[in-house]
């Protein structure tokens, strides 16, 4: 599965930064746990940028198919929103 952000820079593909920042990306379930860390405080350099979460979470567990939710944390402005995962 891919994982495409249209975030900040509305990146059609991913997300596009438009300067140096620290990233962080995370993955939770319905009921708002964490479940997956993407990224965690890395520095990307001005680019589009595409994230692919192979459907796991942090226990190696499989996710179950449903609703999902994302945030996207750069250079302390957040933004989240929701996407499906099917199998």
């Amino acid at each position: 599965m891919i994982f495409s952000v249209e975030t900040i820079c509305e990146g059609e593909d991913g997300f596009e930064i438009s300067k140096p920042s620290i990233i962080s990306l995370f993955i939770y379930d319905v009921l708002g746990n964490e479940i997956f860390k993407l990224i965690d405080n890395k520095e990307f350099f001005s680019s589009q940028h595409e994230v692919i979460w192979n459907g796991f979470t942090e226990d190696k567990k499989t996710a179950a198919s449903g609703i999902y939710f994302y945030r996207l944390v750069c250079n302390k402005q957040s933004l989240s929103r929701s996407m499906i995962l099917l199998k």
